[in-house]
């Protein structure tokens, strides 16, 4: 079993006990408007995240992605399923 952390893209206060409670692999949301960075498909942008994990003892595993398809999956997750069969 891996552990891993769902970390923010950028450094901060989440990433200190990383290393003490023994997580080494995180799952990151790496969009510009988080990261201050270009894209995360954007390679050079990719490295920079993979980078500053790797500086503070983590591994990125996995990227974690918010779409405009997945707001309305989750708002249809919301109504109860007695509403949601009436249609």
């Amino acid at each position: 079993m891996k552990l891993a952390d769902f970390l923010s893209a950028r450094p901060n206060v989440q990433w200190q006990p990383v290393r003490q409670v023994g997580v080494r692999y995180a799952v990151c949301k790496c969009m510009p408007e988080l990261t201050g960075l270009k894209p995360p498909w954007d390679i050079g942008s990719l490295r920079k995240t993979r980078t500053r994990l790797a500086d503070a003892g983590a591994t990125l595993q996995g990227l974690a992605v918010r779409h405009r398809l997945h707001e309305g999956v989750m708002q249809a997750l919301k109504i109860p399923i007695e509403q949601r069969n009436k249609a």
